[in-house]
């Protein structure tokens, strides 16, 4: 993947997720792409993901269920890793695990079933 030479300015108002290994911000220019800022470098997490789709992308596979990668994008907090933002039916961000579950009534029995089954 080639890196795009344009600064891309990212504030906090952008910050749409954070975990233990990057904090992901949506693209000021691009609705449909996120930016992922690694809180560490290396991480074996994502060198292994990309190792993965290289190896994908040599023997021509290409896979629906891995959002699109763009490569590598200069922003005013450093290298972030440029990727395909997911959204739901209606055009939300889709909700990471963790604010799904969160979201879930413990008392809904159909909610409940549908997870523990």
């Amino acid at each position: 993947m080639k890196q795009i030479d344009k600064t891309i300015i990212l504030t906090d108002d952008l910050i749409i997720g954070q975990g233990m290994h990057k904090i992901v911000y949506r693209h000021p220019d691009d609705a449909t792409k996120c930016l992922k800022k690694l809180h560490v470098t290396p991480d074996d997490d994502m060198e292994r993901e990309l190792r993965y789709r290289k190896i994908r992308a040599s023997k021509g596979r290409k896979s629906l269920l891995l959002p699109e990668y763009y490569g590598l994008q200069k922003s005013s907090i450093g290298e972030v890793y440029c990727f395909e933002l997911i959204r739901d039916y209606n055009g939300n961000i889709s909700q990471n695990l963790r604010q799904y579950f969160e979201s879930l009534d413990p008392r809904n029995e159909k909610e409940m079933t549908i997870l523990l089954d």
